[in-house]
């Protein structure tokens, strides 16, 4: 492999026998996962001292290779300092681990690891990793302010840049201020690149595209292509992995499900090769059969993984959550209001936002579907009010249930009112230019001309899904139409 800034960074700031075996490796290596899986393996030997074993396990969390880091830390004698590191790739396969835990092994590490600079590489991967699990993080001004001056005041610092950076674009994307993150994430995307550190480099990528693919999904997906080969080069196959994860989600933004589902399915076999927790993935792949109506495949894909389901962690939330929508479609009501009260005892536990906003959204689907469309409309109007504008999915989601409520209960008589819900689902969904939703706003659209009398506009437009359903992206568009217009003959 090519030497890469990721590793030699840190050859001033270490021994000299740490260098050579560092450069060594690198020389042999075909490339950056390979270089992982042969550190590790010198790191498991007897004479390896802390500081190898330290840099191998820091090495493989960067690339995500759980493997590699569970077998080295069956290692006799880690350094204290390895575990914070440790504490949170717990956390990222959904452990609960207290917080308060965490940062007194993050304060003993910070005081035990040989010098400052190695401090900081310490500190910096590890608040990467554990912001998004504890936004508390975010109080630790003290030491952010301390290094951000040494970053910026000493030359063998600079080169943490892109991670300060990325950390201060993830908290503007935490207040809402989505715009300026974007322009920070870039910033920080061009000093990887200086810097050499390519899985920085990937990461960028990945977070530039998460945060536009609600504003620009075609670059998105051309910002995804450049992680691909990026991912490609280094052997880094979570990176890989993540490819896809991140492709599911736009398409399924774009409401292309069948698209969104084979991305995922993909993701899936892509980190069961590899040992990844794939968590995430199974909520996702359930959320996708439920919303093309096929609650049936989501109860037996779910039942699948319980054994993968422990109650205590934190994502089980989601687990319950998506039984409950299975259970909601199939029209099983006794076993979805059960599945509902579980999940909203771990939503709690969980203080996750997004949990919350699931829950609630769930809990007016099945208002509507037991006909009480009062307040299933109160509930989806409490959610829509409280959603910020990355949280695009639950909105379109309110308003189709909301349009849909709408349709059911207009009269024929009743004139088409320019505020009606489904006027907002159809501007909505066209200004975002999503393909799929558009073509479900018509398919709500067909069944109020149906009701009005109106059935040539209605069959012209049942027409125009059906072309559109022959995209094999949306191909669920068609049992679609058969279940909302019946006539349609699909």
């Amino acid at each position: 492999m090519k030497p890469l800034g990721t590793i030699t960074t840190c050859f001033p700031h270490v021994d000299d026998e740490t260098r050579i075996i560092l450069q060594s490796i690198m020389n042999k290596a075909e490339n950056y996962s390979d270089f992982v899986i042969r550190f590790c393996e010198k790191a498991c030997s007897k004479q390896s001292s802390q500081l190898i074993r330290y840099l191998a396990y820091f090495h493989a969390f960067h690339i995500d290779m759980y493997p590699e880091m569970d077998r080295i830390i069956k290692s006799d004698d880690m350094p204290v300092y390895y575990e914070p590191l440790h504490l949170v790739s717990r956390v990222k396969v959904g452990e609960t681990v207290d917080m308060n835990m965490m940062y007194k092994s993050l304060i003993k590490a910070m005081n035990e690891i040989p010098n400052d600079w190695l401090a900081c590489h310490l500190y910096l991967e590890w608040r990467r990793a554990a912001e998004s699990f504890y936004p508390e993080t975010d109080t630790d001004k003290q030491i952010m302010e301390t290094l951000e001056k040494r970053i910026k005041n000493d030359d063998d610092f600079a080169c943490f840049k892109p991670l300060f950076i990325g950390l201060e674009a993830y908290g503007m994307m935490m207040k809402g201020y989505h715009e300026d993150a974007l322009q920070t994430y870039e910033r920080g995307l061009a000093l990887a690149r200086k810097y050499d550190d390519l899985p920085l480099i990937a990461d960028g990528l990945c977070l530039i595209a998460e945060t536009i693919r609600i504003m620009d999904a075609p670059r998105a997906i051309e910002i995804m292509q450049e992680h691909n080969k990026i991912a490609e080069e280094l052997g880094y196959k979570w990176g890989l992995a993540r490819n896809s994860l991140i492709l599911g989600w736009i398409m399924l933004y774009r409401g292309e499900f069948n698209a969104a589902l084979n991305h995922l399915l993909e993701f899936r076999e892509l980190v069961d090769s590899i040992g990844h927790p794939s968590a995430w993935s199974e909520f996702v792949l359930a959320l996708i059969y439920n919303l093309v109506g096929d609650g049936e495949n989501a109860i037996e894909y779910l039942n699948s993984i319980k054994d993968k389901v422990d109650d205590r962690k934190r994502n089980a939330a989601l687990y319950y959550l998506m039984f409950a929508f299975a259970y909601i479609k199939i029209g099983n009501k006794r076993e979805a209001s059960a599945y509902l009260d579980t999940a909203k005892q771990l939503v709690v536990r969980a203080g996750f936002q997004s949990y919350l906003n699931w829950h609630q959204l769930l809990e007016g689907i099945f208002e509507k579907e037991q006909g009480d469309f009062e307040s299933a409309m109160d509930t989806f109007d409490n959610l829509l009010n409280r959603l910020n504008k990355m949280e695009d999915l639950h909105r379109i989601l309110c308003l189709f249930h909301l349009a849909e409520i709408e349709v059911e209960t207009q009269s024929p008589e009743t004139e088409d009112i320019a505020e009606s819900f489904l006027n907002r689902f159809e501007t909505y969904v066209e200004e975002k230019d999503y393909p799929g939703f558009i073509a479900q706003a018509k398919i709500l659209r067909v069944k109020l001309l149906q009701k009005q009398g109106e059935h040539k506009k209605a069959q012209a437009l049942v027409d125009a899904v059906l072309q559109v359903a022959e995209s094999p992206s949306m191909a669920y568009l068609k049992d679609m139409i058969a279940v909302h217009v019946p006539s349609a003959g699909c």
